[in-house]
Parts: structure tokens; C-alpha cells; sequence
């Protein structure tokens, strides 16, 4: 998909509601479960190959100071 503005359109997905209450609130950084070992395990395995890209902004989802250019950069950070 090439197209900013189809990939950009917000979604709702039915299923995942059910198992909304188990996602961290927005902004909050995601961690693994202790006990869940299928992720821990999936986690070792593609680990090396997760690039480092920064934040665009901060994790309380302030964008102050962030110079962000659409064109350049198409992925729905707004």
C-alpha cells in the first residue's frame, strides 16, 4: 500500500475488542508477560532484527520540539 491516505485511515478491528483491556493505555510502553513464554520466546527469535528508530516524540504523546515532515516520512505519525 502506497497510498498515504488509505494507509493512514483509522480501522476498528471487531475481534480485538474483547481483548482490549489486556493492551497498555495509550502512550504506554508495551512489556512482555513473565509468564507469557510463546512471546518471550518470539521476542528472542526476531530481537537482532528490530531496527533502532527513535520516538517521534515523547511517550507522555507530547510532539513538543518534534519536527515532523509528511513527505518525507509517510507513516502516519500525526
Amino acid at each position: 500500500m502506497a497510498d498515504p491516505a488509505v494507509e493512514c485511515t483509522p480501522y476498528y478491528y471487531p475481534p480485538s475488542d474483547q481483548y482490549i483491556h489486556k493492551f497498555p493505555t495509550v502512550w504506554a510502553p508495551a512489556k512482555l508477560l513473565n509468564s507469557d513464554t510463546e512471546g518471550q520466546a518470539m521476542w528472542s527469535r526476531i530481537q537482532g532484527s528490530i531496527p533502532n528508530i527513535p520516538p517521534k516524540g515523547q511517550l507522555d504523546d507530547s510532539t513538543k520540539g518534534v519536527n515532523y515532515d509528511d513527505d518525507a516520512d509517510p507513516d502516519c505519525c500525526e
